[in-house]
């Protein structure tokens, strides 16, 4: 049976701006990224998307955008699930991306799996096993994580590219007897 998901990405931060890598630091959400997550909740009620359940990082960034949405959709409450955080970006987190050497650069992924942060088949399989955790009668579910998070998240699943910027909303179907997701659009 196919379900309706939609992943939103986490408003601004100061540290998006500063294009510090975040990771799991804990970073609050800027007055910029409060103002777009509000928008972005006018923009589902505009498009008249009926959102069942919301789950969110419990990150304070992506939490917060959950919250600001929640609160414009009627109240619906935010379950934190941990499974749902950004890749821990190990030795590299609060770095500037414009401060890294071309080796850096080019072999960002291997670095932060050598300082103890998290490959792609570890946030795929955080992904798989939050999923699976959910009812199968849940349909038209938001989930407020991490680029970082989202982004590998559908390239497990799709050859699409999708840019994943701040308060994005994606919409996705989800096949319980495959497992399998599909159909991912930016709206």
């Amino acid at each position: 049976m196919l379900k309706h998901f939609y992943f939103v990405r986490h408003g601004q931060t100061d540290w998006n701006l500063l294009q510090k890598i975040q990771g799991w630091t804990d970073v609050p959400l800027n007055q910029n990224g409060e103002e777009q997550a509000e928008s972005l909740a006018e923009r589902i009620l505009s498009l008249g998307i009926k959102i069942s359940h919301i789950y969110s990082s419990p990150l304070k960034r992506a939490y917060r955008t959950a919250e600001i949405i929640s609160s414009k959709l009627g109240g619906i409450e935010v379950i934190k699930n941990p499974l749902l955080k950004e890749r821990c970006c190990g030795g590299l987190e609060g770095r500037c991306v414009s401060d890294f050497t071309e080796y850096e650069k080019e072999n960002f992924y291997l670095i932060v799996e050598k300082t103890n942060g998290e490959g792609n088949k570890q946030i795929y399989e955080r992904f798989c096993s939050f999923i699976n955790q959910l009812p199968s009668d849940f349909d038209n579910v938001l989930i407020v994580s991490h680029g970082g998070f989202i982004n590998v998240v559908i390239k497990s699943f799709s050859k699409e590219e999708i840019s994943i910027t701040n308060c994005c909303l994606i919409s996705f179907d989800y096949d319980t007897e495959t497992r399998n997701l599909s159909n991912f659009m930016c709206i």
